[in-house]
């Protein structure tokens, strides 16, 4: 077992109640302690982000999961917006879809995503996918560690 890093702050940008809950789920089994913020349509994620509203005083976080289906604004428009953001520029972003189709990770990687992966139906898959989200932050979070 890994020791345990700092703790992280993680922002789920989620409108689906179960995938928030298996995501909370498979964060729980990470070796890495961390903290999560859990918000429900781009707007919400924007607005944390960037602190305002309701959420001025929000932490940066460290690693983003972000959903492309949401209401509001959608995981694109949320990408385009804080790309060029300099303060964000060490937060890891995981573009989370529930497409079969091919990613165009080099579109997705060109709007500011680090990583991007696909939800798998099965609940044991969906801990699996997060927890190699767990492999990628100990690669790159790491090494950004802001």
């Amino acid at each position: 077992m890994t020791e345990k890093i700092r703790e992280i702050n993680i922002l789920l940008v989620e409108d689906n109640p179960i995938d928030v809950l298996m995501t909370r789920k498979a964060l729980e089994r990470w070796e890495i302690a961390n903290c999560v913020n859990i918000v429900r349509d781009g707007q919400e994620a924007l607005d944390f982000l960037f602190r305002r509203g309701k959420y001025v005083d929000s932490v940066k976080p460290d690693l983003v999961f972000l959903d492309l289906n949401l209401p509001k604004k959608n995981g694109k428009e949320v990408l385009f917006e804080i790309s060029g953001d300099p303060n964000l520029s060490g937060t890891v972003k995981v573009v989370v879809t529930t497409s079969d189709i091919l990613i165009d990770v080099q579109a997705w990687r060109e709007l500011g995503a680090d990583l991007c992966i696909v939800k798998p139906v099965d609940f044991d898959a969906y801990i699996e996918m997060i927890l190699s989200v767990q492999d990628y932050w100990e690669m790159v979070g790491l090494q950004s560690d802001n």
